[in-house]
């Protein structure tokens, strides 16, 4: 699974415009409605056409970088990259050049989504889609209204255009991927394994839409919105009830929602009996670490070629490898993977980024109590710039000290480097020569190889670096343990507030 910063920035300006709107998003808002800046609504027919060349430009850029970048695998300039005459150090890796263009094609892409479904007021157009479908021919106008209000079909459709252009965005790197690798990837298995990979950030949005229709169309909705006013009367503790709910559904996301997720979404299934299988459950004995079941990673032919660990806890660990990581590397260096993939879970990283979740949300509330601008928009940019800033600088720090953590782990299980080390390498040039491309959460194959075998030799130096990660990690959860003691600290004394105002005006009024 990859961070889709793109996506993100994209849900963030759809909420900022959602509230920019106001009180137009009701279905009874009007059908032309005059804007501020003077610009009046169009057809949705237009709307449409617009969404469409929104797409064209997008596929269009896209095919222009991938062409880019293969007109240098044709002249032998990929994936080695660009050496001087004299044997200078190369130029930038065509992958890094190609990287950088598409991270400006994404940025380019959510400011030109934002201008389109505010200009032609997507969001208001969206709460019509059962008339889009003529269903008010053949249903009644309250049971057109209760499907019309459905928050999770309304949230496809709202995010929708931005979802159709990444997918558009993903067939040229297939071409690219195939020179890289040298295999035929299918078109669809490609399309469905980038969103797998992609959209699963989405699956908590979505669940928590559907959860809204749910309490709707039961009829809870109303009671839960009848306890929050009476809440909110008798100055109840609303404010750190809905922080300490939050809370809970993220560990609960990261601990259960995710892993059961992901298994279903690529579809694992238990690994065959065999050598293979024989090999990673020593392994798994060996380094001491529970794992509930090791299951395989996707289909074949799909260009999937990883393993990983989910859950932060025994009940709900998995170790998960591909059929295609299999086919590449030997039984020896794929030992030496799931010994790193063990390594994170032994030394305690996934919990470590399920802190990351906790105290970038507690940023996100104390922010939300000091943000100085008032316009939802701008309030968007300087949240997309936190989220930014806190993954791609902080917490990439925090990655890549603990990926060299989990090499030195799997040096330590196996008792020797080597097998690593020679399977990053097989890797690296299978994958287009990217030894040197530098991984912001990973750091570079090369510097990665170049630490395991000086380090991964030495028992003591193996073990500073554990009592290091161990400061570091215990650092970090005290960061944490304070932002979230802050946050719920400010929202436990704005509570008490509240119910002290509620008292005084009671006091106040009188019978």
């Amino acid at each position: 699974m990859r961070i889709p910063f793109d996506l993100i920035a994209a849900l963030i300006a759809l909420q900022a415009v959602q509230e920019l709107f106001g009180n137009m998003l009701g279905r009874n808002a009007p059908d032309t409605v005059v804007y501020s800046a003077g610009q009046v609504d169009s057809s949705t027919g237009e709307a449409c056409l617009a969404i469409l060349g929104f797409w064209i430009i997008v596929w269009l850029y896209h095919e222009a970088v991938a062409r880019r970048t293969l007109w240098q695998v044709r002249w032998g300039r990929f994936p080695e990259g660009v050496k001087s005459a004299d044997g200078s150090p190369r130029k930038r890796h065509p992958l890094e050049t190609h990287d950088l263009y598409e991270a400006a094609g994404q940025a380019s892409a959510v400011l030109l989504y934002v201008l389109v479904i505010w200009y032609f007021r997507w969001p208001l157009k969206t709460y019509s889609w059962p008339e889009w479908l003529g269903l008010q021919h053949v249903l009644s106008e309250k049971a057109l209204d209760r499907i019309g209000s459905s928050t999770l079909v309304k949230a496809f459709l709202d995010l929708g255009p931005y979802a159709g252009a990444m997918m558009l965005s993903w067939l040229p790197k297939r071409r690219m991927a195939q020179a890289m690798t040298g295999r035929r990837i299918p078109r669809l298995s490609w399309l469905s394994l980038e969103a797998r990979l992609t959209f699963i950030p989405l699956a908590a949005w979505f669940a928590i839409n559907l959860l809204v229709d749910l309490l709707s169309f039961t009829g809870a909705g109303d009671a839960a919105d009848l306890l929050n006013d009476l809440s909110k009367e008798v100055g109840g503790p609303s404010e750190t009830l809905a922080l300490l709910a939050m809370f809970g559904f993220l560990v609960f996301a990261a601990a259960v929602l995710m892993p059961w997720v992901m298994l279903r979404i690529f579809r694992c299934r238990p690994l065959p009996d065999g050598d293979l299988k024989s090999r990673i459950d020593a392994v798994v004995k060996r380094s001491g670490v529970k794992v509930r079941r090791i299951l395989a990673w996707g289909p074949k032919g799909s260009g999937l070629a990883n393993a990983c660990v989910l859950g932060p806890w025994a009940p709900m660990r998995y170790v998960l490898i591909s059929p295609g990581l299999t086919d590449i590397l030997s039984p020896e260096e794929c030992e030496a993977v799931i010994a790193h993939e063990l390594g994170h879970a032994r030394h305690g990283h996934l919990a470590l980024l399920l802190a990351v979740l906790l105290s970038l949300a507690s940023l996100s509330e104390l922010l939300a109590r000091f943000m100085f601008f008032k316009h939802p928009l701008a309030q968007g940019a300087v949240y997309m710039l936190l989220i930014l800033v806190y993954l791609r600088i902080f917490f990439g720090i925090v990655m890549r000290a603990c990926e060299r953590e989990a090499d030195l782990a799997s040096a330590e299980l196996i008792g020797s480097p080597l097998p690593l080390a020679s399977a990053l390498e097989k890797l690296a040039r299978l994958s287009g020569g990217i030894r040197d491309v530098y991984s912001w959460h990973h750091d570079s194959i090369a510097k990665r190889v170049a630490v395991l075998m000086q380090d991964g030799l030495d028992p003591e130096r193996i073990a500073r670096y554990h009592r290091h990660m161990r400061r570091m990690s215990l650092g970090f959860l005290c960061f944490t343990a304070v932002a979230v003691f802050l946050v719920l600290g400010l929202s436990i004394a704005h509570d008490l507030l509240a119910v002290a105002a509620t008292a005084a005006s009671g006091a106040f009024v009188g019978p």
